[in-house]
């Protein structure tokens, strides 16, 4: 399987093995950027990640809601929160 180098930088950015923020630029600087493409990775990204996809209100992932380094009034950690995946 070959992934995408936006792929790679979100996976380099979840393993702490970029910063964050310097990652984020990474990805909306890259001359192919489109941002559905990008949503619908990091959609499939969290879905994927979640360990009981059956409950997502499960203590572990409120943990990883809230340990994702953005402002919690940040529209895509409030969609997270008050909408059921």
């Amino acid at each position: 399987m070959i992934i995408s180098q936006q792929e790679q930088i979100i996976n380099k950015i979840a393993q702490d093995k970029i910063n964050f923020n310097l990652g984020v630029q990474m990805l909306l600087e890259d001359p192919d950027y489109n941002f559905k493409a990008l949503f619908s990775t990091l959609k499939n990204y969290i879905f994927n990640s979640i360990p009981e996809k059956a409950d997502y209100n499960t203590e572990t992932y409120q943990k990883g809601i809230n340990t994702i380094p953005l402002k919690p009034t940040y529209t895509p950690i409030v969609l997270l929160k008050t909408f059921p995946t």
